[in-house]
């Protein structure tokens, strides 16, 4: 991000320790408090399988194109 002004990310932790002071919960229900709607965005997810199904069906009811999103899923 320091380097590349239009490069953002976030980290969302489901089960954060108590020191967390980040975004809780699952991606697919914080995912609108990044702003992605005001300005072309390319998603890169890495987690678990679940997490990117409902994330990419989540991106895909707000109008985001596959071709924007890369993943890689492990269980």
């Amino acid at each position: 991000q320091k380097d590349y002004k239009n490069f953002k990310y976030a980290f969302v932790l489901s089960q954060p320790g108590g020191e967390w002071k980040g975004l809780k919960g699952y991606v697919q229900n914080q995912i609108n408090h990044l702003g992605y709607d005001k300005t072309p965005t390319d998603f890169y997810m890495c987690g678990n399988g679940m997490m990117i199904k409902h994330t990419k069906e989540k991106l895909a009811a707000d109008g985001i194109s596959p071709t924007n999103i890369i993943y890689e899923a492990f269980d």
